[in-house]
């Protein structure tokens, strides 16, 4: 599964994002048989980066793309 998104400037803050991806994760461990989701984000998109860490995820330190600019980040359906 691949999920991406943005969020129009006057929709940002309100939690948009978080509902979706929170949905969505729960929908993925609810029907599918998947142990773990990956998310990934450029470095500097603090917002994004939080948004990943409000769902749960934690770094993985692995360079999944060769470049020093995106970060990793994965939850375990068991942490969730």
């Amino acid at each position: 599964m691949d999920s991406r998104y943005g969020i129009a400037n006057e929709y940002q803050g309100l939690a948009y994002a978080y509902e979706a991806a929170k949905a969505s994760l729960d929908f993925v461990f609810s029907t599918e048989r998947l142990e773990k989701v990956n998310g990934v984000s450029v470095i500097d998109n603090i917002a994004s980066v939080k948004l990943l860490e409000k769902l749960g995820m934690k770094e993985t330190h692995e360079n999944l793309y060769d470049t020093n600019e995106l970060i990793s980040m994965r939850v375990n359906k068991l942490d969730v």
